[in-house]
């Protein structure tokens, strides 16, 4: 199973916003609500890994996701995608596909209108 995630203002300006299939499915993430969890990251690109906090706010079931230092690694632009695969429960990888990429319009077509989130088997 991939993760697809289109990259919104918010991710940019804020944390990153992931849709709560993936924080409980792809990323096997059940955290009580205050709590927080870490997962591994490895850019693809560079082989850099990094460390992302999954935090879980009070009261809500919401997660706000601490990326900033993997941003930097590729200066993202609101639009692109990132390619989320799992190595195991606790490492995933990330490609970061800009929309300049040739298989940029491909990866595009998985997601609905005013989505940024998706689940897919395979690419």
């Amino acid at each position: 199973m991939i993760y697809l995630k289109k990259i919104i203002a918010q991710d940019l300006d804020r944390t990153a916003s992931f849709s709560l299939e993936s924080i409980d499915g792809f990323f096997n993430i059940q955290i009580p609500n205050g709590g927080y969890q870490v997962k591994v990251i490895r850019l693809i690109q560079t082989g850099s890994e990094f460390r992302i906090e999954f935090k879980h706010r009070e009261n809500r079931h919401e997660y706000h996701v601490f990326m900033a230092d993997i941003f930097f690694q590729f200066d993202p632009s609101v639009g692109d995608i990132l390619i989320f695969s799992k190595i195991n429960n606790d490492l995933f990888e990330c490609e970061h596909i800009r929309q300049t990429n040739p298989r940029y319009p491909i990866l595009s077509a998985h997601f609905a209108q005013d989505k940024n989130h998706k689940l897919i088997d395979n690419i």
